[in-house]
């Protein structure tokens, strides 16, 4: 019986694949801000198709407002001039090497390693809700994959990871995406543990992508409990992981990313007291994007206090908005529920639990909180529609 190959002449040829021996040995990787200028463009490009208007802020900047946020110290801001508008945010990451891992000796895997902090998925977890900020995992190994970095970009909702700290107060330590070359028509390195063709191997229709939960045990394991969780990847927002073609129709359909006027939502739940709030926030803004004025407020608040009292007050709402916000995602099946699992993980995990009032204490004096820890996020603005009567400052 002949093999696959013998269908389709010339397919080894065809195929771009990397020898687990080589793979591992990489050294050269693109870095964080070539990565970030390949991807941008390519979002900017496909984002301002069929868009009356986009703005991108940080670290391209066009079409900029001058005016001041009304709920300033947020700085310069840009018009929001149609009756819709949206926002969505990507923290760019680079990966910071390779890695052949699995579960057992003859199904090796091909990783990129991307590495987290925590401080900048609370950060956007304070900010944003779940499916308005991602993380932008580019799996580009070498330079002659930049062409199609963006078609190689997966995208992470950040509350896949934040939601672990907050139900079971587990930290992350990095993200492990397979790499597929996309010559494949298999979809997968055809290479067994000797690096020889093997068939038999299975073969993925989509990457694997798995957090590893901070701790120094890495192995992998089939029957034993090991520090990995598997994320979800697929076509649909209630996956935890995906491509960008899906996130830019959600995007567009109002079905992703924050709304900035004209867009209304249900809560479910009741809103933390908040007597330390100080400031009106116009009803031109839409429901969700005046709580998230709020949000930045108190953490500003928070982090220039130097009243203990006021600063404890602060730090009760912080706490209780993001539990509120987390069960609110839960219920309205947002939020995957597998991020509340229960299932059995190593002992070293369980010792390097953190709570959320220790990270959020880690803001308190920052300069400059809204921005603490966060690497040049991408921040896009997407507008249609008519215009409105009254232009808004954001």
């Amino acid at each position: 019986m002949g093999s696959v190959f013998d269908t389709v002449p010339g397919l080894l040829n065809r195929i771009y694949c990397i020898p687990h021996d080589s793979f591992e040995a990489l050294d050269e990787l693109p870095n964080e801000s070539t990565l970030e200028v390949n991807v941008t463009h390519e979002q900017l490009s496909d984002l301002a198709r069929g868009g009356e208007d986009i703005v991108a802020l940080s670290p391209t900047r066009y079409a900029e407002g001058t005016g001041t946020d009304p709920t300033a110290p947020f700085g310069k801001g840009y018009d929001i001039r149609f009756d819709t508008a949206r926002e969505i945010v990507f923290q760019h990451k680079a990966p910071s090497k390779t890695v052949v891992r699995g579960q057992d000796t003859k199904n090796k895997r091909q990783w990129l390693q991307f590495d987290l902090d925590l401080l900048q998925i609370v950060n956007l977890a304070i900010q944003y809700d779940p499916r308005q900020a991602f993380l932008a995992l580019p799996v580009v190994p070498t330079v002659s994959h930049l062409g199609t970095a963006l078609d190689r970009t997966v995208f992470v909702d950040i509350w896949e990871i934040f939601a672990r700290l907050q139900q079971r107060r587990l930290r992350t330590d990095y993200l492990l995406v397979e790499f597929l070359p996309r010559q494949n028509p298999l979809n997968r390195y055809p290479f067994d543990s000797d690096g020889k063709l093997d068939l038999k191997e299975y073969y993925a229709i989509r990457p694997k992508i798995c957090g590893k939960y901070a701790g120094s045990q890495w192995g992998m394991h089939l029957t034993e409990p090991d520090p990995y969780y598997d994320i979800g990847y697929g076509d649909s927002l209630l996956a935890a992981a995906v491509d960008w073609y899906p996130l830019l129709r959600a995007f567009r359909d109002a079905d992703c990313g924050l709304p900035i006027r004209h867009l209304s939502r249900t809560d479910g739940g009741e809103a933390p007291t908040d007597d330390w709030f100080e400031l009106a926030i116009s009803d031109q803004y839409a429901p969700e994007y005046r709580d998230h004025l709020k949000r930045k407020y108190a953490l500003y608040r928070y982090a220039q206090s130097s009243d203990e009292a006021l600063a404890g007050q602060i730090e009760d709402w912080l706490i209780t908005d993001l539990e509120r916000r987390y069960q609110r995602a839960i219920e309205q099946e947002v939020l995957s529920p597998a991020a509340t699992d229960q299932d059995e993980v190593t002992d070293g995990v369980y010792e390097e639990r953190r709570s959320i009032a220790e990270y959020i204490q880690r803001f308190q004096h920052a300069q400059d909180p809204i921005r603490y820890r966060l690497q040049r996020p991408n921040r896009y603005l997407y507008q249609a529609g008519n215009d409105a009567d009254t232009i808004l400052t954001a």
